[in-house]
């Protein structure tokens, strides 16, 4: 298994490195994944186009491959049904089957403020949440990575949307597991992946014009960390004020225009929680401004 799971990761480097002019800024950041191989960390990245996961994937194995022997990434319960997403659900066939990844699925937080979803539908996304906090407590204490985008929906735009509050649990689990003495530290690693040049269907992977990515890498900062200095901004507190200094630490890798609710204009106000993710018609997925009662006009 190890030998297929090696062999597949440098195949599937090298097809995905084909279709990209990469440019890197700071992969030392990525050093401490190698330096510190039994503390769990998470990279965390903005969910820019439908290629994303890929390439960063790829940019792991090409940084610190033994890492990519314990990952879990979460996906998408909904993109995961062949009628809805057929490349996504074989993708992740993929990296389950080929690459050995825990991929649990859950449900978005943007779907269940839908105003149709149903009790049974309800539960089953409960189900979901207490079957992925049970992977993540075993998974961090082995030193697991852990590969997420905090958004958990693709924004058309290229700016960021509010993130989740998943980043945010992890960082506590990490505490908890900490007090415990079950593991000795916990870092966080933000990916800014920057894409030029024309995207089709959601994508931008093209071996024949090629589009230039840049892959920023933030300096890592442990749960300790995250959550005593999330704690400090504003009245927000918990697992969502952690989610968002997170986000604003990723935002930083990334130029203005990408910044969307994490830019200067809107940054105190999204601590404050007043900008979310809701469905809308024909799956398509917005920023509600809770004080306006209306959509985002950014």
């Amino acid at each position: 298994m190890e030998r297929r799971r090696e062999t597949f990761l440098r195949r599937f480097e090298k097809v995905v490195s084909l279709g990209y002019e990469l440019t890197t800024i700071n992969p030392e950041n990525l050093d401490i994944l190698n330096q510190r191989p039994k503390n769990p960390a998470v990279i965390y990245f903005n969910h820019a186009a439908q290629d994303d996961a890929l390439v960063t994937v790829s940019f792991l194995h090409n940084h610190a491959p033994e890492r990519l022997k314990k990952v879990v990434m979460p996906v998408s319960q909904h993109h995961l049904q062949f009628k809805n997403f057929a490349s996504y659900s074989l993708l992740v066939r993929l990296g389950k089957g080929s690459a050995g990844f825990l991929m649990p699925d859950v449900v978005q937080s943007y779907r269940r403020r839908g105003e149709n979803l149903g009790n049974d539908a309800r539960e089953k996304a409960l189900a979901l949440d207490l079957r992925l906090a049970h992977i993540l407590k075993e998974s961090l204490a082995d030193g697991y990575l852990i590969i997420i985008s905090p958004e958990g929906h693709r924004s058309d735009t290229g700016s960021l949307y509010p993130g989740e509050g998943g980043v945010g649990v992890i960082a506590r689990l990490m505490q908890s597991l900490g007090k415990k003495g079950e593991i000795e530290n916990g870092y966080f690693i933000p990916l800014g992946l920057i894409f030029q040049a024309g995207r089709q269907l959601g994508r931008y992977y093209n071996p024949i014009v090629k589009p230039s990515l840049t892959i920023s890498v933030g300096s890592p900062i442990d749960y300790e960390t995250v959550l005593k200095q999330s704690g400090k901004k504003h009245e927000v507190k918990g697992a969502v004020a952690a989610s968002h200094f997170l986000m604003e630490r990723l935002a930083g890798l990334l130029p203005e225009h990408m910044r969307g609710v994490y830019s200067s204009r809107f940054i105190e106000d999204t601590y404050r929680g007043r900008y979310e993710q809701r469905l809308g018609k024909n799956e398509t997925v917005y920023i509600f401004d809770n004080k306006e009662g209306r959509v985002l006009d950014s």
